[in-house]
C-alpha cells in the first residue's frame, strides 16, 4: 500500500499532467455562526447602528424633544395621566418626612455597643425641619413637597433640572432657600475645551456642563434669561456664565455610562403618541362624517327635469336633513348615500393595543396609564400594582439620594451655622462640631394601603411571629411612619385612656384571632334570645 507521501505525490503528478482535479473546498458560511442581529439583508437595511456616546446623540436634539415633550403635556391626556401618577405616587400628601436618626455609638452596662438616639436633638432637628418645609422657596409660594413634585416633573418631561442653594439672610428664619431652574437655563450650545493649569488636563464643556478630566461636574454654564423668554428688549442676547457646582444640584437620571445630561423621559412613547393622536382625531371625524349621514346627488337620466333646490356657493346641490322628513327628488335624480362606517369595531381594541405598548415605554402598567379596570381581576390587579410599586419605590430611592438628601444636608449646615437649631427649654443651639451626628436621618417616602388588608396583615403577623421579619421591617414597607413613632403614640395612647378610665381592647397577637365581618356571628347583644342563629344541624323544637 502506498505510503501517505506517495499518495501526495501522485496527486500532485496528475495535476501537473491536467488531471481530473479536485472540485474546491467550499467555504464556511461565519454568518450562520453569528448573531441574527447583525445580520445585513433586505429586511434590515434601514436599521440605523451608530457607534455613537450619549452625549453625541443628545446634543444636537436636546432642544427638540424637549419642545416636543412639553407639547405633549399640553395636549395629550395619556401624558398629563402618566406625569400625574408618578408625582402622585412618589410623593403623598405629606410629602416625604424626615425621621432624624442623631445619636452617639455607647456602651451598656455589659460593655457590648449600642446606639442611642439623642432625643432632645431629635425633636429640635425634626421640628425644625418641617417649619422650614412650609416655605424654603425663593418665591415663597411652595412648600418643600411642591417644590420635589415640581422638580420631578420637569425632570421627568424634560430630561433635567437644576436647584441652586440660596443662603440669604432675609430669604427666611434659617437664612437659606432653594431656587428650582428648568434645564433649558444650561447653555447647551457651550460645548468646548478648557485649557488647565501647568500640569493638568485640560477640563471640557459638554453642553453646557463643565466636567474634568473623570467626567466629573465642576461648573456650570447658565444663561442669563431662558432661550423661549427673550424679548426684544432684552440687551444682553444669548451670553452665559460659568456657576461651581458646590451651589446646585443638577437633577437628571443617568442611563449612559457617557451622559452629562439627559432627555426627556418621554423619548421612547414620543412618536407613538402623536401617531395615535392623529389616529384618534382621523377616526374622531370619521365618526361625526358616519353620524351626519351625508349624500351626493346623482343625476341617472339625461332627459330628467333640472333640480331646481339649494346650492351652496359653488353651485353644489344641497340638502337639509330634518328628522322624519321626506322628500320626492327630480325624474332622473338619485340620491347615493355616503356612510364611512365609523368607529369600527376594532377602534377600541387597537387602541388598547397601542396603550399598552405606550404603558410598557414609561414602565407603568395600562390599567393605571388608561385609567381603565374593566375585565380586571383580584390576581391581575394586584400584579400589576405590586410591580408598579416596585417601580415608584425605585424611583424614591433615587430621588432621595439625589435631591431631597442633599437639600437636607445643605440646610442642616447653613441652620447650624446660623444658630437656628435651639433647645426650647434651655435656648442653647446645637453646637456645629456635631455636623456629623446630626446629619444622620432617614426619609420616609410614600407607602400604599395593601390591596388585600386582611390577608396582608395575617401574613405580616405570621411572619414577625416566626421571626421571618421585624415589625421595623414591616412598618417601613407598608407606611410612611417610624417604628419608634409609633411605640411612642401607642404608649401615649395607652396613658391618655387610663387617666380617663377607658379600658382599651387586648391585642390580637395571632391571625387565627383576627376576624372579619363574615367570620363574626351574627348574634348581637340587641338579637332577642329566642331569634338568635342556631347550627344548621340541631334538633328542631316541638
Amino acid at each position: 500500500m502506498p505510503s501517505f507521501i506517495d499518495r501526495i505525490r501522485n496527486a500532485a503528478k496528475g495535476f501537473a499532467a491536467g488531471g481530473q482535479k479536485l472540485p474546491p473546498r467550499p467555504m464556511p458560511n461565519f454568518n450562520k455562526r453569528g448573531f441574527d442581529a447583525a445580520s445585513w439583508d433586505r429586511l434590515t437595511l434601514d436599521w440605523a447602528s451608530p457607534l455613537t456616546t450619549g452625549d453625541a446623540e443628545m446634543r444636537t436634539r436636546m432642544r427638540t424633544l424637549r419642545g416636543r415633550a412639553r407639547e405633549l403635556e399640553r395636549n395629550e391626556p395619556y401624558i398629563n395621566r402618566y406625569l400625574e401618577s408618578l408625582v402622585n405616587n412618589v410623593f403623598d400628601h405629606h410629602g416625604i418626612t424626615l425621621q432624624s436618626k442623631a445619636g452617639d455609638l455607647m456602651r451598656d452596662k455589659s460593655g457590648k455597643p449600642v446606639f442611642k438616639l439623642d432625643d432632645a436633638a431629635v425633636r429640635i432637628i425634626e421640628s425644625a425641619w418641617k417649619e422650614w418645609c412650609k416655605n424654603p422657596c425663593v418665591t415663597g409660594d411652595m412648600s418643600l413637597n411642591e417644590c420635589g413634585r415640581l422638580i420631578l416633573r420637569n425632570t421627568a418631561r424634560d430630561g433635567d433640572t437644576l436647584t441652586k442653594y440660596i443662603v440669604d439672610s432675609s430669604a427666611n428664619d434659617f437664612g437659606f432657600a432653594i431656587q428650582l431652574f428648568e434645564g433649558d437655563i444650561i447653555d447647551d450650545y457651550k460645548n468646548t475645551m478648557v485649557a488647565g493649569n501647568e500640569g493638568e488636563p485640560q477640563s471640557q464643556i459638554r453642553m453646557g456642563v463643565e466636567v474634568n478630566y473623570y467626567q466629573k461636574a465642576v461648573g456650570y454654564w447658565l444663561l442669563k434669561e431662558y432661550p423661549g423668554d427673550q424679548m426684544w428688549w432684552n440687551s444682553e442676547g444669548y451670553y452665559s456664565e460659568r456657576h461651581s457646582v458646590e451651589n446646585f444640584i443638577h437633577l437628571f437620571k443617568r442611563k449612559r455610562i457617557t451622559q452629562i445630561r439627559d432627555v426627556s423621559w418621554l423619548v421612547p412613547i414620543m412618536r407613538d403618541l402623536k401617531m395615535l393622536d392623529g389616529f384618534d382625531e382621523a377616526a374622531i371625524v370619521a365618526a361625526r362624517t358616519g353620524a351626519a349621514k351625508m349624500g351626493f346627488f346623482v343625476q341617472k337620466a339625461s332627459d330628467g327635469n333640472p333640480y331646481d333646490g339649494s346650492k351652496d356657493p359653488q353651485g353644489n346641490l344641497i340638502t337639509d336633513a330634518e328628522p322624519g322628513a321626506m322628500e320626492q327628488l327630480p325624474y332622473g335624480m338619485e340620491f347615493q348615500p355616503f356612510d364611512p362606517k365609523y368607529p369600527d369595531a376594532y377602534y377600541a381594541d387597537f387602541i388598547k393595543s397601542r396603550v399598552r405598548r405606550i404603558g410598557a415605554g414609561v414602565n407603568m402598567n395600562y390599567n393605571t396609564l388608561a385609567n381603565d379596570l374593566e375585565n380586571v381581576n383580584y390576581s391581575s390587579i394586584r400584579a400589576g400594582i405590586l410591580d408598579d410599586r416596585e417601580g415608584y419605590k425605585a424611583q424614591q430611592s433615587w430621588f432621595i439620594a439625589r435631591w431631597q438628601q442633599p437639600v437636607f444636608a445643605k440646610w442642616l449646615e447653613i441652620a447650624l451655622l446660623n444658630g437656628s437649631l435651639k433647645n426650647p427649654f434651655s435656648g442653647a443651639a446645637l453646637p456645629f462640631s456635631k455636623l456629623a451626628k446630626f446629619k444622620q436621618a432617614e426619609f420616609r417616602p410614600r407607602r400604599w394601603p395593601w390591596v388585600d388588608p386582611l390577608k396582608d396583615v395575617q401574613a405580616d403577623v405570621l411572619a414577625i411571629n416566626n421571626r421571618l421579619t421585624s415589625r421595623t421591617k414591616v412598618i417601613s414597607e407598608n407606611t410612611s411612619d417610624d417604628y419608634e413613632d409609633i411605640i411612642r403614640e401607642t404608649a401615649q395612647e395607652d396613658q391618655f385612656a387610663e387617666d380617663n378610665d377607658v379600658e382599651m381592647p387586648a391585642i390580637q397577637a395571632t391571625p387565627s384571632e383576627v376576624k372579619t365581618g363574615l367570620d363574626q356571628s351574627p348574634d348581637t347583644p340587641d338579637t332577642p334570645p329566642d331569634k338568635k342563629a342556631k347550627p344548621a344541624n340541631a334538633p328542631k323544637e316541638g
